[in-house]
């Protein structure tokens, strides 16, 4: 327990860098830009399942904060909106008892996989994301359908090399929604939102050049 609770890199799912604005858009003649306030959470609720030499874990935190929105219809003044936004953030994990048993903190378990973030609002839920396809020159067709049952190593984690090209395509229930990629870029304001094209019937497809070694 305390080899989770002290980590600050692996099980840390949080929306706390999710402050920076987005660009200004247009919708059916109507101005938006929306950004979120930094996020209070919850403590985490950690569940651990030991078999043997091996270790099933679950990790979960309620995020909370407000969404801001700025709009201009076409016909009135600008307006601008609270929104309380509560999500809850996943994580799962497979350790291996291979280290050190006389370590006082860890007992000789090692993080051996992680698991994709899973994250869902509270409250009012209508979209949803069945799944999600990566392709590049690494991944030729990678289908994401379950994140939280979608394991990586941790020393072999989805990477692209700089320059590749990626093409991101995203498969909703919501046909006239906006989706955006939530990255990360190594000059100000380094936390951006890439908007996907909408492909009508809940479709979204995002194209980017990595110049980063992850995503």
């Amino acid at each position: 327990m305390r080899v989770i609770t002290r980590d600050t890199i692996w099980f840390n799912v949080n929306t706390e860098v999710d402050s920076t604005t987005t660009t200004m858009i247009t919708i059916n003649d109507t101005l938006l830009k929306w950004w979120r306030s930094r996020q209070t959470h919850s403590q985490p609720i950690i569940s651990i399942e030991i078999n043997g030499d091996s270790a099933f874990v679950s990790w979960a935190r309620k995020d909370s904060g407000p969404l801001y929105l700025l709009i201009k219809p076409p016909d009135t003044t600008w307006l601008f909106w609270t929104k309380a936004l509560s999500e809850t953030v996943k994580i799962n994990a497979i350790f291996l008892k291979t280290g050190d048993v006389s370590d006082t903190i860890t007992r000789g378990w090692q993080l051996e996989k992680i698991s994709l973030a899973w994250g869902q609002s509270n409250t009012g839920r209508t979209v949803r994301i069945d799944s999600l396809r990566i392709q590049s020159s690494s991944y030729s067709n990678l289908l994401i359908t379950n994140p939280l049952e979608t394991f990586f190593s941790v020393d072999s984690l989805i990477s692209f090399s700089p320059g590749e090209s990626v093409t991101l395509t995203l498969y909703t229930n919501a046909q006239n929604a906006c989706a955006y990629l939530h990255t990360f870029i190594l000059i100000w304001p380094f936390y951006i939102r890439i908007p996907f094209t909408n492909l009508d019937k809940g479709n979204f497809k995002n194209f980017f050049v990595n110049i980063i070694s992850h995503l």
